[in-house]
């Protein structure tokens, strides 16, 4: 006999299955099926997995999927954490939130030919390496940030010559990886840029928290793990 085919839903229309998981806590992941014009949040509600406080649903790349219908993400899974940055706050890294930034970072130092109009785009620091992976202790970073809010940064090795080791770091802008938003040249320049795989981090990223320090503080300490693994 062959396999059965899946149930029909009462309006005659085939179930879609998608898979959905806490963002922050991305260990436990649960399979649904739902109608395929129901919208995705409408079938996180009906999983009974809806936080009480505002959400939205992101893709595998922190893509935003909340109103999309579930037909959309057959197949995919997608991560519920709290509601993305509303359009009316600041979505960009002002002067004034690299100074708080620094609080945690202290050798971060903006790229000022990355400062458009009060907006940082890019932004360099030294972060501790701890397996002898560099000649001088530290890994001197460029975070490329020109949308903070809405899509994962990108990390580059700035002193790839003192790097003797790192599973992690690739050439920009080759691996095809659907989170991959690195470049092949470093953003402002001519020069090859080195990125580090930080890895289906994205859901995590969007769901953090709704202030952009908070975030890029949490990406941050995710590429130092990075490295140093």
């Amino acid at each position: 006999m062959g396999h059965e085919p899946k149930s029909p839903s009462r309006t005659g229309l085939k179930q879609v299955q998608i898979t959905l998981s806490n963002a922050l806590d991305q260990s436990e992941k649960r399979l649904i099926d739902c109608g395929p014009s129901s919208s995705v949040r409408q079938a996180v509600v009906d999983a009974g997995m809806a936080p009480s406080s505002q959400f939205d649903v992101f893709s595998s790349v922190g893509e935003v999927v909340t109103d999309q219908p579930a037909s959309k993400v057959e197949g995919e899974t997608l991560y519920v954490g709290p509601a993305r940055i509303a359009g009316g706050s600041v979505q960009y890294l002002s002067m004034n939130r690299i100074l708080e930034l620094r609080v945690d970072f202290p050798s971060l130092l903006p790229v000022h030919e990355m400062i458009h109009n009060g907006q940082v785009d890019m932004f360099t620091l030294k972060v501790p390496e701890q397996k002898g992976y560099t000649k001088n202790g530290f890994f001197h970073l460029a975070i490329h940030c020109p949308n903070p809010a809405n899509q994962l940064p990108a990390a580059y090795v700035l002193n790839m010559d003192d790097v003797q080791g790192s599973r992690y770091i690739t050439r920009g802008g080759t691996t095809g990886a659907r989170y991959d938003f690195s470049s092949k040249k470093l953003p402002g320049t001519n020069k090859d840029a080195w990125w580090v795989c930080n890895g289906n981090y994205g859901p995590t990223y969007m769901a953090i928290s709704n202030d952009i320090v908070s975030r890029l503080s949490g990406f941050i300490n995710h590429i130092i793990s990075v490295l140093n693994s």
